[in-house]
């Protein structure tokens, strides 16, 4: 048996010199990117990412909350905000607390403060019947701070125009002034659909009314000191 020489170059000759576990990257592609590797071009310019899918709103597949149609807000957006809207109701509360200490006959100290209770105790109530008009209609309450200041701003009104004295007999028509004022306030800050609006107005003068009741039985009931 013939011993094959030991420098004796044994490769195949169509192997090329460099070895058989040499791969070359391809001339016409950037290095890397066929891996993933390198840099890619692309519509935006060299080095962009390709771009990545995003959600779309109203999407079937969005498990997100559902946020309430704007349409059926209970508080519009817009004037009055919050500040002035607090600043107005605080001035005509203490309007209301001035002219009720200055009409009184005696006590008038207490009578002012109670003034100041009851423009107060008909704001919480106003808050309460947005509440109620939510739940009775499709509105939502949206912006409870926002309600709040703005029926401070009516609340105080009417309670303004309910302690004054008008020139004309019977304190019927005090009442009669301060509801039309009333109306028209809730319409103006406000701005709801016209049974929305009924609804809202008629709650909160029916708990002002039954609040009204409780302070004349207390008052009647309580001894005199």
């Amino acid at each position: 048996m013939a011993e094959r020489p030991e420098h004796e170059d044994w490769r195949d000759e169509d192997e090329p010199d460099d070895g058989p576990f040499e791969i070359e990257p391809p001339h016409d592609e950037p290095d890397g990117s066929e891996y993933g590797l390198g840099p890619v071009a692309s519509a935006g310019g060299a080095g962009s990412r390709p771009p990545v899918a995003t959600a779309v709103a109203g999407d079937d597949d969005d498990d997100g909350p559902d946020l309430p149609d704007p349409s059926l807000w209970m508080i519009q957006p817009g004037w009055p905000r919050e500040l002035p809207a607090l600043y107005a109701g605080l001035a005509l509360g203490a309007v209301a607390m001035v002219i009720a200490g200055v009409n009184a006959e005696r006590a008038v100290f207490v009578t002012a403060l109670l003034t100041l209770l009851v423009t107060w105790m008909a704001a919480a109530l106003g808050v309460v019947s947005l509440h109620l008009t939510g739940w009775l209609t499709v509105r939502t309450f949206n912006e409870p701070m926002r309600g709040a200041t703005r029926m401070l701003v009516i609340s105080s009104l009417f309670v303004l125009l309910t302690v004054c004295r008008w020139p004309v007999p019977g304190r019927i028509v005090d009442y009669l002034i301060a509801i039309l004022a009333y109306g028209a306030s809730l319409v103006v800050l406000f701005r709801l659909p016209r049974y929305e609006t009924l609804v809202l107005g008629s709650i909160h003068l029916g708990l002002w009314l039954v609040m009204q009741m409780i302070f004349v039985m207390v008052r009647h009931t309580a001894p005199v000191v």
